[in-house]
Order: structure tokens, then C-alpha cells, then sequence
């Protein structure tokens, strides 16, 4: 599995993009569908040595729940995403993702998390102090990323959720299957779920 590299070839992403400022790559992966199913993500995160969480958002207020999950009656139809980390470790078909970003050094590789978020879902507006590509699967997400500004100050939102304010916006674009977003360290974003999504 490669990216497909079409409004910036792989040489000029690593020399003026990558630890710099953030770009979407529109149909990086054609036809690609996704790996692991919401199903599929839900029994993983009732595992006790799956590292999940569950981050919500009622009447404006944020929630984060860890797992493992026992079930997931109590969610509501909108407003939540389930987060599995390590993906990879456990779903063959997850793990060869990593190949699409194999022309990096592996030390820069953590991990494939994978998120499903209904209509509405998100964590809120923040930043990360590492590199970031965000694939999207099926269903639509609305992205809004800044440039990378390490003078910006997070704040917790709820117990385990930091957040920005606000951030100026640079990008701002609609993903869908097989869109490939990069984020460098300290690159403020903020996702928006349209349609439930992967």
C-alpha cells in the first residue's frame, strides 16, 4: 500500500511539509475501504489489554470514559467517537497501513489508532507534540487545522481532554474515504464528524 502522491510528490512533502505545516492529500488512498469495521473496533475495546476511550459531548459538556467497555447501550445517536489505540498490533489488515508512511524512519512510528465517530463526534479543538496522519475511512469529517505555533496553551476540558480555545485556521477541508491528512507537531485541529465515520 503506497500513498498516491499527486498535488505534491513524496521528496518536496518531506522537504517543505513534514515537522513544518500541514497539507491533505486529496484521494491519497483510491478505493480504499476500511480495515476493521465499527463492530469489529467495539469488541476490541472490551478488551482488557486494549487501551480505548470514549469522549462525549452533552449539552456542551465533555465527558471521557475509559475502557475496557462492557457495552455500549448508554450512547446516544450523535455527539460521541470511540478511540482504540494500538490497532495495528491486533488487525493484520490494520497493520498494513503503516506501510503507506514506510519511506519515514520506523523510530517515528507510535502506532495505527483507529476512531469511529457518529454525526457530531469529536475531542474538540487541540494540538499534539507529535506527527500526525489521519486517513479517513468510510463516512465524512470536516477538518479545520493552524499552522504550528508552540505558544498555544491547551486547557482540560474534562479529566484526560485537553483543549484549545480557539486557533486560527489555515486549512479547512471536508475528508473522505481514502483523503490522507498530515498534522506536524503543535499544528492546532479540529475535527468535525459529518456522517458517521472511520
Amino acid at each position: 500500500m503506497t500513498i498516491n502522491w499527486q498535488t505534491v510528490s513524496k521528496q518536496t512533502f518531506l522537504a517543505e511539509y513534514w515537522n513544518k505545516k500541514p497539507i491533505v492529500l486529496k484521494g491519497a488512498v483510491p478505493n480504499f475501504n476500511d480495515p476493521i469495521d465499527a463492530n469489529e473496533l467495539a469488541g476490541l475495546a472490551m478488551e482488557e489489554v486494549v487501551e480505548s476511550r470514549i469522549v462525549s459531548q452533552t449539552n456542551e459538556q465533555w465527558q471521557v470514559d475509559h475502557g475496557p467497555f462492557s457495552h455500549f447501550d448508554h450512547l446516544p445517536e450523535t455527539h460521541w467517537s470511540l478511540l482504540v489505540q494500538g490497532v495495528d498490533r491486533w488487525v493484520e489488515e490494520v497493520s498494513e497501513l503503516r506501510a503507506l508512511v514506510d519511506f519515514l524512519p520506523k523510530w517515528q512510528i507510535d502506532d495505527v489508532m483507529v476512531s469511529f465517530s457518529t454525526e457530531k463526534g469529536g475531542v474538540g479543538a487541540h494540538l499534539d507534540q507529535y506527527n500526525v496522519f489521519i486517513l479517513q475511512g468510510s463516512g465524512k469529517r470536516r477538518w479545520q487545522v493552524g499552522e504550528v505555533d508552540t505558544s498555544l496553551v491547551q486547557h482540560e476540558e474534562a479529566t484526560d481532554l485537553l483543549q484549545l480555545k480557539e486557533f486560527e485556521i489555515s486549512i479547512d477541508e471536508i475528508l473522505e474515504p481514502g483523503d490522507l491528512l498530515y498534522i506536524p507537531p503543535f499544528a492546532p485541529h479540529l475535527g468535525d464528524t459529518i456522517e458517521a465515520a472511520m
